[in-house]
Order: C-alpha cells, then structure tokens, then sequence
C-alpha cells in the first residue's frame, strides 16, 4: 500500500467512526423493523432493521442479536448510500474489539479493508450501485423485496467478506398464508433466491413489498408477533426499542426503498 493510499485509508477509518456510532441502541430515529430469529423451533433472538432517509441518502443500521445455549452471536451494521451509490458499509460483532470488515470509497473506487482483523485491503471499481450481499444478516433481504415484480428479478451483489461479485436471480414461487400480528391470515408471496453468495433463501413478501419472513436451510426469520402458521414464536430481545416493530400494513413509510 503506498503512503498516499495509506493515508486515505486512515482519513476514511475516522470519517467511518461517527457513522458506527449511529448504529447504537441509543439511536431513535428512523423506522425500525423486528423480526424473530428461530432455528428449528426454538427462538433464538432477533435481528433488527433502522431505516433513515434524509438529503437524497438512505442510513441503515441493523442488529443481529442470538442466544443459544451457551453460543452467543451478537453482530452490527451501518451502511449510507448517496443517490444509489454505497458510500459506507461496516459490519462488525458487537463491542470495540470486535472484528468484521468495512467498506468505503476512495477515488471513485470501493476499498474493502478488515475491522480488527489482518485481511489485505482490496480496491473493486465499478459495484457501488450493486447490492451488498452479506450472508451474515440475512435482513438484508428486506431492501429487495420493494423490488420483486414479474416471474423472475436480477440482482447484482457483491459479498463484503469474500470481495466477489456476480448476479443472483430471485424467483417467484407460490403463494402462502401466515398470520400476522392480530392472528388474521395474510397471503403473500414467496420469492427463492439462485446464484447468491452464501446460502439460498426464501422470501416471503407482502403486497405491499414487505418483507415479512425469510427461510435458509437452518433458520428462519419473521416479522415479530407473526406467525407461520397461526402460532407466533416469542423470543426474548435485549434491546427494549427493538420491541417496538414496525406494523408492515402501515403506509409504506417503513419500505426500505435503495438497499445495501
């Protein structure tokens, strides 16, 4: 890495500081979205969704919080976008020491460098309207279901944690019925994913193109208070402003719009 890269790298570290810190418990603003994380069918946490357009740009911070047994996974993201362009992405675990990886730009470019870990930095061109891909939030799909229309839909990605990119295709499939926050039953669609990094999933999407719950081979996600077939799992969540979902019938204020 040369001095001058070095430097910008460095200026970019601190610009990025403010931003993670906006990802905190603390923050209000927004709108926020709960879902219940269940692996078979055991709760297990939540992970959470805070939406803030403002200027043209969109901020999002999500939390992905889990406790089984004796495993703990508590993992946090910031990511702002400016007119569709990505401008920052950090996800890391939670706490000053936890590692992860950040993304951000440089001379037009995105660099990919390691939070507390020993990853060479990597300069990609050419991906900052392209959709951040990270398997580690699987909420993440929420800023695509706005966009599902038709049989089929082309998403190019790139994946943050492997630096690759490619195109995955996500499928409509059948329709299903759940039950939503007052027991009643609501059709949606479901919607399976091809070619993404990481492993597939199934959305399931509302009319109004919320997503509502998500399936991967070994845990599921659904909106808080809902239910797959009638039953809504409880879980407990640390985070007492995590308690407050957001009602997916509402407006369209909560619809995520411009994705990571």
């Amino acid at each position: 890495m040369t001095r001058l890269s070095l430097i910008l790298t460095l200026g970019a570290l601190v610009a990025l500081a403010p931003a993670a810190a906006s990802a905190d418990d603390d923050d209000k603003s927004g709108v926020l979205t709960t879902w219940i994380v269940t692996q078979g069918d055991a709760a297990v946490g939540s992970e959470t969704l805070r939406l803030v357009k403002k200027d043209g740009g969109v901020f999002a911070s999500g939390d992905r919080n889990l406790k089984k047994a004796k495993k703990k996974e508590h993992v946090q993201y910031f990511l702002q976008r400016s007119g569709g362009d990505l401008v920052k992405y950090r996800r890391a675990e939670a706490g000053r020491k936890g590692e992860g990886v950040m993304v951000f730009t440089v001379d037009g470019r995105l660099r990919i460098t390691g939070v507390n870990t020993g990853v060479k930095t990597t300069d990609l061109a050419d991906v900052s309207t392209q959709h951040v891909w990270d398997a580690r939030f699987p909420s993440h799909l929420a800023f695509l279901a706005p966009k599902l229309k038709g049989d089929s839909v082309s998403v190019p990605w790139f994946d943050p944690g492997s630096k690759k990119t490619g195109t995955a295709r996500l499928v409509r499939g059948a329709a299903a019925r759940l039950a939503d926050a007052k027991k009643q039953p609501v059709e949606v669609t479901t919607w399976t994913t091809e070619g993404q990094p990481g492993p597939a999933a199934t959305l399931y999407v509302d009319g109004a193109g919320h997503l509502v719950g998500v399936k991967l081979a070994d845990e599921a996600l659904l909106l808080k208070g809902w239910g797959w077939e009638g039953k809504a799992p409880e879980a407990d969540v640390d985070d007492d402003d995590a308690k407050k979902p957001v009602d997916p019938d509402d407006d369209g204020s909560n619809d995520p719009g411009e994705g990571p």
